[in-house]
């Protein structure tokens, strides 16, 4: 990967664990690569588990957009890795399912990332009850002033 690489852009192809594998050994060793967009691509909830260590020790990525359908274990590694990464400014979650302990795992990882300040959760399957579980997170951000949770399930006793 260049030295000089500051935005890679991988939407829509079919990367699968194993060229996700490669390309986290890229990413590892990137001293300049700050904004990463990995959305619809073939890889799953262990592809995910791979990624989320990365981002966890890459202290120069600054913004990151996923969406490929991934499980909860994998939801739950990746919002560890937005709470642990204090780097992270901008985090888009695209056509994901966001359910059950990971929402609790985001919200919390919300809350103690005092560098974000966008999340968008478009497409994410989110219930009122999980926005709900999430605005805990939302309303003690100390840095958060965006928030995209479009094309949800979203009710009215969810706002």
């Amino acid at each position: 990967m260049s030295t000089s690489l500051t935005s890679l852009n991988l939407q829509n192809n079919v990367i699968e664990n194993a060229g996700l594998d490669e390309l986290s050994d890229a990413i590892k060793k990137s001293v300049s690569l700050t904004n990463i967009s990995l959305q619809n691509n073939d890889f799953d909830e262990d592809g995910m588990i791979m990624l989320s260590d990365v981002i966890k020790s890459n202290t120069r990525l600054k913004k990151i957009t996923i969406g490929n359908f991934i499980e909860e274990n994998g939801m739950i590694a990746f919002a560890n890795a937005i709470g642990y990464n204090k780097s992270l400014t901008h985090v888009n979650i695209i056509d994901n399912t966001i359910y059950g302990s990971s929402v609790h795992v985001l919200s919390k990882a919300i809350k103690n990332n005092n560098s974000l300040i966008s999340i968008g959760l478009i497409s994410c399957e989110l219930y009122d009850n999980d926005i709900t579980a999430l605005a805990n997170g939302f309303k003690h951000s100390k840095t958060l002033n965006f928030i995209d949770v479009s094309s949800n399930i979203l009710e009215r006793q969810g706002l």
